[in-house]
């Protein structure tokens, strides 16, 4: 299983939705540590991650004038069994 995935089953077991990720209509981030492993975006909405040593800065910007219909989502966290946790 990749950490992908494996951020998405620690997202779902914590008690959020999975579906979220899947639906196209939503846009997302998920980040494990400090490396962005998975982002949708939809129109009218800029993102610009920046990973760093300890963490990643994120610039979440929407576009004047343009409403996001749904829920962005934001995953951040660290898998359990990965080194320096």
């Amino acid at each position: 299983m990749n950490d992908y995935q494996s951020m998405i089953d620690a997202y779902t077991e914590a008690g959020g939705t999975p579906d979220a990720f899947k639906d196209s209509k939503m846009a997302h981030l998920v980040v494990h540590k400090n490396k962005v492993m998975g982002s949708h975006l939809v129109r009218g909405l800029i993102l610009e991650p920046k990973e760093t040593e300890s963490g990643v800065d994120i610039k979440l910007k929407v576009v004047k004038g343009v409403k996001i219909e749904y829920p962005v989502h934001l995953c951040f966290g660290v898998l359990p069994g990965t080194p320096g946790d």
